[in-house]
């Protein structure tokens, strides 16, 4: 209660005038007792004494937890208050939502971010804002935000206004835009169908469709930005020439210079800037940079680039709305925005995942998993979708094989722990009918194809710990037979895979990545068996060996397609070399032949064949024993570096970082036996992860002049 008190006096020694006061000057009487000063006599202005404020004293000020008590019971009042009348006018009611939400083990402040700030969010987080802006601290902490996100929606709308134009200059011709979006191949069918992504065109025929709303001056930036990338990215993509169908009018280097120049532009203007990068459409943008700089043969880029974007996702709280949805579905209270929040997050883990298998890297999201995973089948028909993301939610357990296939001891856990992977891919590939596992090389090539691929790559990564170990015990036997039967099925699904695709299709270099593994491990399985008795233990080496030629043929075949067959190239060496070392017995060859090569989701293997004789080699035509400098970066122009020596046979390569190159003899081993040895070299310096471009000294007179409409 306020106390009701007379004003008090003024405080002593105080002589000043109100207007000097106000004035802030020396108030000067002449002489002292004057009833005026002399800057109010100048100013002819009354002087008059200063006098206390009349405002009451209030008594001592409640507890903040008495008032914020009181201030949550006015609310809840007036919420049924609210509430009392929604349900006579006939709505529902808002206290029930309330409720719902409140019970959600979901519902925290880092999800409660609106769609209006929703490109702020990456820069600021609402869990983070809370900490400093709320009634406790400010009582016009509300005031302050709402200026503080309208200023930033007008920087916001300045640097889209900017933007716009440049990008807008990018555009080809409506003719040219046609002609680059004529391939054999839709991959946006393609990934509608196995990645779905919010508001993501689902058909080169619906961009074609979107050309004269991308031309508009209010068209959305990142909406802009998207089409030109998915433009892009169709138009690495060089259609295969045939009698039916005309060769295409543009060139295949107008076509890369295109690209590359949607590319530069983009990063640059766009994902440079967290706040145009931090929504739905512009996290789908990211990802959609992220398959351009993977077609272009930069895994290095697209994996930095990925691990940006998925920060981003999570300070948007893209995990939380992901694990909201799922309450929310249940109960039958999802919205749409969170359920694009989810959709985007799940898509985000699956393609986190698929780069980390490709690569042999750990994916960041592989602490997130399922926690409802649906079932394959709708209406009897495997939605690959669905598939693809369960599978690749096993795919990060193999790595925890990898922690411990580097601890000395017992196999015991690392094999348990591999069969533990392989009986959830066994289980979840049960749940698919068996006709869906056939394939017929006259078929047509389906999103089902690319996902068992997938499928057989996960059990090739789970088995490999324990089959490169080479012992002698009936644990070893059963891994390598598995870890043989998924490297043939892989070998095989990517000789049906890759004929499908056209040239330049973003994911051909990580195919040929995958196969060129599943190969070596063929021939090294095929010509060694630890096993002392070879009765217990038949391999058909002829079948295996006729897989290895058929993928070695297309390797080569395909290496002469030009943009984005520099791997397949090299890979085709490599697989060469290693055949012909490990087939000298079957020739009756004579010399000592080592091979060192550093094969992906493997490491460095070093083959010896030591064939039993007293020939004394010449000193000129002896392998020197000392190693083969390797550049840091790869040449194009010196893709093969031959080291021929009549006396080995076939000509041996070295190609940067998948090097078949001669070695000394520091090991002394038997008739034919290899070893994997640890590699920590560091990746910024493996030309696997670097620009594989074959014309990459083109992009820097080309696309600077690319002539636009």
């Amino acid at each position: 209660m306020i106390a009701q008190q007379s004003p008090p006096a003024v405080r002593k020694g105080t002589k000043s005038c109100t207007e000097c006061r106000r004035r802030k000057v020396r108030c000067v009487r002449i002489p002292e007792d004057a009833p005026t000063c002399r800057q109010c006599v100048e100013r002819n202005t009354s002087c008059l004494a200063q006098t206390s404020s009349s405002r009451p004293r209030q008594a001592q000020r409640l507890p903040s937890r008495y008032r914020i008590a009181q201030l949550e019971s006015q609310v809840h009042r007036l919420t049924r208050i609210v509430s009392g009348i929604e349900v006579k006018l006939g709505g529902d009611s808002s206290l029930n939502i309330e409720q719902a939400v409140d019970q959600s083990p979901a519902s925290d402040d880092s999800d409660g971010e609106s769609t209006n700030s929703e490109g702020l969010i990456a820069e600021e987080p609402a869990h983070l804002r809370s900490l400093f802006q709320n009634d406790l601290i400010s009582l016009d902490a509300h005031q302050k935000h709402e200026d503080l996100l309208e200023r930033r929606a007008k920087a916001s709308a300045a640097l889209r206004e900017s933007v716009r134009p440049a990008l807008q200059k990018l555009i080809p011709s409506k003719q040219e835009t046609a002609e680059m979006l004529v391939v054999t191949y839709d991959w946006l069918q393609m990934i509608s169908t196995m990645l779905p992504q919010p508001s993501s065109p689902s058909s080169q025929q619906a961009l074609l469709e979107r050309y004269d709303e991308m031309c508009q001056p209010e068209v959305d930036v990142v909406a802009l930005a998207s089409w030109l990338l998915a433009v892009a990215i169709t138009a690495q993509q060089i259609p295969h020439e045939n009698n039916n169908a005309p060769s295409p009018s543009l060139s295949s280097q107008r076509r890369m210079a295109f690209s590359r120049a949607v590319s530069d532009a983009v990063e640059s203007l766009v994902l440079s800037h967290d706040r145009l990068v931090g929504t739905i459409s512009g996290l789908g943008l990211g990802l959609h940079f992220v398959r351009l700089l993977m077609g272009r043969g930069n895994p290095q880029r697209g994996w930095l680039k990925l691990r940006h974007f998925i920060a981003l996702a999570e300070l948007m709280g893209l995990p939380k709305a992901a694990q909201a949805a799922r309450l929310r579905k249940a109960n039958g209270t999802l919205d749409e925005e969170t359920a694009k929040k989810a959709q985007l997050w799940e898509l985000m883990c699956t393609i986190d995942r698929m780069a980390g298998m490709f690569l042999n890297l750990p994916p960041y999201t592989r602490r997130f998993s399922l926690l409802a995973p649906p079932s394959i089948l709708v209406d009897g028909v495997v939605q690959p979708s669905i598939y693809l993301s369960r599978i690749m939610d096993i795919a990060p357990k193999t790595y925890d094989l990898d922690d411990l296939s580097g601890t000395q001891g017992s196999t015991t856990k690392l094999y348990t722990a591999a069969l533990e992977v392989a009986r959830e891919a066994r289980e979840l590939a049960g749940e698919a009918p068996k006709s869906w596992w056939k394939v017929d090389m006259a078929d047509d090539l389906k999103p089902d194809h690319i996902v068992q691929f997938f499928h057989y790559c996960t059990l090739m990564k789970a088995h490999l710990p324990i089959a490169l170990r080479q012992e002698k015990s009936e644990e070893y036997l059963y891994s390598r037979l598995a870890c043989i039967d998924a490297c043939e099925s892989v070998a095989q699904r990517y000789q049906f895979i890759r004929r499908k695709l056209p040239s330049g299709f973003f994911t051909l270099r990580m195919l040929d990545l995958q196969a060129f593994t599943a190969v070596v491990l063929l021939l090294l399985t095929s010509h060694t068996c630890p096993s002392p008795d070879r009765h217990s233990f038949q391999i058909d080496k002829a079948r295996l060996e006729g897989v290895v030629n058929q993928v070695l043929q297309l390797m080569e075949e395909k290496s002469k397609e030009g943009a984005g067959s520099d791997f397949a190239q090299r890979g085709a060496d490599t697989i060469r070399s290693l055949r012909d070392l490990l087939q000298q017995e079957e020739r009756g060859a004579g010399p000592v032949k080592e091979l060192a090569a550093n094969v992906p989701l493997i490491g460095k293997i070093r083959v010896r064949r030591n064939v039993q004789t007293t020939q004394t080699f010449n000193t000129q035509t002896q392998v020197p024993s000392h190693p083969v400098h390797q550049s840091t970066g790869w040449n194009p122009e010196q893709q093969v570096v031959p080291l021929y020596n009549p006396q080995l046979g076939a000509g041996v390569y070295m190609q940067d970082s998948m090097v078949a190159a001669p070695v000394g003899p520091e090991f002394q081993w038997d008739h034919l036996s290899w070893s994997i040895e640890d590699s920590s070299e560091n990746m910024f310096d493996d030309a696997i992860m670097t620009d594989g471009f074959d014309q990459a000294a083109m992009w820097q007179n080309m696309y600077q002049n690319f002539p636009f409409s």
